[in-house]
């Protein structure tokens, strides 16, 4: 998981092994594919989601290459926040 201020992002869905991830701020969240960086479901305030496709958009390929590693059940490599 990945915090910038209030704004938390879990990198992966593990679960289902989607090419998805969440973002949460405050009592908002929502889930965004990685490949698109289009919301799937739930919402953000504007500002936050803004700051979530800045960052996945600057870190696109390297979210991906996580993904796949979690995908075969590897540790993925950490990912710099959004300076």
């Amino acid at each position: 998981m990945i915090e910038q201020g209030p704004l938390f992002l879990d990198l992966l869905d593990y679960v289902t092994l989607k090419n998805e991830s969440y973002a949460f701020y405050g009592e908002y969240g929502a889930q965004i594919d990685i490949r698109t960086l289009e919301v799937i479901r739930g919402k953000l305030p504007r500002h936050a989601q803004a700051l979530v496709c800045e960052w996945a958009g600057h870190h696109q390929s390297e979210l991906m290459e996580d993904w796949e590693l979690c995908r075969i059940k590897q540790i993925p490599f950490s990912i710099p926040p959004l300076e």
